[in-house]
């Protein structure tokens, strides 16, 4: 599914992050989001599309984000859900430490409901800015939809206290 830009955030294609020493490219990919401010103060939103969760087992997030100080300076980033339109915001996550280089994260996404969103706030002091990048909502109870190879066993040989060798023939290869 796509994403919602807070119109505060922008994409960010190159491989410098804001100011940082080092290079920085995306994550995953070819882009990624950045907020970033010259002061402190302001909080930029990025807001996810409604997603339908209603039938997910176990619905989770994952994504990768990385914030990085400015001589003690940090910015910031807190997430939010929303079960329904209606409701407030409640936070399901902080980070309000320095995080670089990019930081893979898997959140478990409490009351799934057929409208929920996820909300991902920087919060701007002087720092060189919040960056987040490839965010997939996934079941982690879902089973891949893989067919796996059948394999007959023949023998054994081999064996230890921790350990043997399968000698087999495999008379499926799944594909």
């Amino acid at each position: 599914s796509s994403v919602v830009m807070g119109e505060d955030w922008q994409w960010q294609t190159d491989d410098e992050y804001g100011d940082f020493e080092a290079p920085l490219g995306p994550a995953e990919g070819s882009h990624y989001v950045k907020a970033y401010w010259p002061g402190s103060g302001n909080i930029f939103r990025l807001t996810s599309p409604t997603f339908d969760l209603s039938s997910l087992d176990e619905p989770y997030v994952k994504f990768y984000h990385v914030q990085l100080d400015w001589t003690g300076d940090l910015d910031y980033l807190k997430i939010y859900y929303k079960s329904s339109p209606e409701v407030q915001p409640v936070l399901l996550a902080e980070y309000t430490t320095t995080i670089y280089p990019w930081q893979l994260d898997s959140l478990a996404l409490p009351n799934p409901s057929a409208n929920y969103q996820l909300l991902f706030d920087a919060y701007l002091n002087w720092g060189y800015g919040v960056g987040v990048d490839n965010v997939i909502v996934y079941d982690r109870n879902a089973v891949p939809d893989v067919e796996l190879p059948v394999v007959v066993t023949n023998a054994v040989s081999d064996i230890t206290e921790n350990s043997a060798v399968l000698h087999g023939t495999i008379t499926d290869s799944g594909n």
